[in-house]
């Protein structure tokens, strides 16, 4: 046999068997986390795919406003206070549990506010992310409120993006005031894939620049 041909064989074989090395290791990459965290995982179209659906709930205002666009005014396995029994409960505890933790004083526990709720709803249902303005505040005698949004996998991690004072400033104002009394919400699953969750707060302080302590 030619020596060049024997170098073809032996070429050709190296590449079948990385090849083969490739699948076999693909083929264990069946999770989203190993793709994350294995360099053998990277170039495996499991991986590629896991990149392509995860959820980043990090994203800018505009990056989520562009998520909801895509199924504009849609709502997914919808799901409101009401029809989640404990979820209205679980949402007021989350609130005034992270008041309590405050180190100052003057910042009392909040009540629910049933017309706040029903305003929340009412936004969480249409998936498009912004805010109340002003104007629109003041049109539907709504008096003076403030608001939070947020979206990710669970409402919980959507409370807990508010408490991070560096991160979500506005948020976390909002959250902790000390003039807020009443709290109400709203959350509706949005593309299939996150809660969307919208709370309004009154005394707020967060629509018109006013700022907490």
């Amino acid at each position: 046999m030619k020596p060049y041909c024997l170098c073809y064989i032996i070429l050709l074989f190296s590449l079948l068997v990385g090849a083969q090395y490739a699948d076999d290791e693909c083929e264990e990459c069946v999770d989203c986390e190993e793709c994350k965290e294995s360099e053998e995982c990277v170039e495996c179209e499991e991986c590629e795919e896991c990149e392509s659906e995860e959820f980043q709930p990090g994203r800018q205002d505009h990056e989520v406003h562009d998520r909801f666009s895509e199924e504009p005014n849609i709502v997914h396995d919808h799901a409101n206070m009401e029809d989640t029994g404990s979820m209205k409960q679980k949402v007021l505890d989350m609130h005034n549990e992270f008041r309590r933790k405050l180190k100052k004083g003057g910042v009392s526990d909040l009540a629910w506010d049933k017309s706040l709720e029903e305003l929340g709803q009412k936004m969480a249902d249409k998936c498009e992310w912004g805010y109340l303005y002003e104007s629109e505040v003041k049109s539907g005698g709504y008096g003076n409120i403030g608001q939070n949004i947020a979206y990710s996998r669970t409402v919980e991690q959507d409370f807990e993006k508010w408490t991070d004072q560096r991160e979500e400033p506005r948020h976390y104002n909002q959250l902790v005031s000390p003039d807020a009394k009443v709290v109400g919400c709203g959350v509706a699953k949005c593309n299939n894939e996150g809660y969307y969750l919208v709370c309004f707060y009154r005394p707020g302080n967060n629509l018109v620049g006013n700022t907490s302590y």
